[in-house]
């Protein structure tokens, strides 16, 4: 259930985000609306769409929300200690590098 809720909740965001960067911030938006080419702004939505990074990072986070708050029974003592860190840093650097390699490709779109 905790799983799940999260990679509802991120496929949500992703949605809306993908709405926001395709309508507001798209290349007829950027060019002051001269332009009415649509091919950018629907590469783009694809690109966002294959590759559901949000969900993605939820997913993995919601290992380490488990692993800390459901599977460690509450002893006196915890030899392995699972902090903020170590839940959200690899969805961190997953969606940092997803971001990176947008821009990239953004360029030659």
């Amino acid at each position: 259930a905790t799983t799940t809720a999260m990679i509802s909740c991120a496929a949500g965001l992703a949605c809306a985000e993908n709405f926001i960067y395709v309508f507001f911030f798209g290349s007829a938006n950027a060019s002051g609306g001269t332009d009415n080419s649509v091919a950018p702004d629907l590469g783009m939505l694809f690109l966002r769409t294959v590759f559901p990074v949000h969900p993605l990072c939820a997913a993995m986070q919601s290992i380490g929300v488990i692993r800390k708050f459901l599977e460690d029974p509450p002893t006196g003592t915890y030899p392995e200690r699972i902090g903020v860190g170590k839940i959200v840093l690899p969805a961190i650097i997953l969606h940092g590098t997803f971001d990176a390699a947008l821009m990239c490709i953004s360029v030659y779109i």
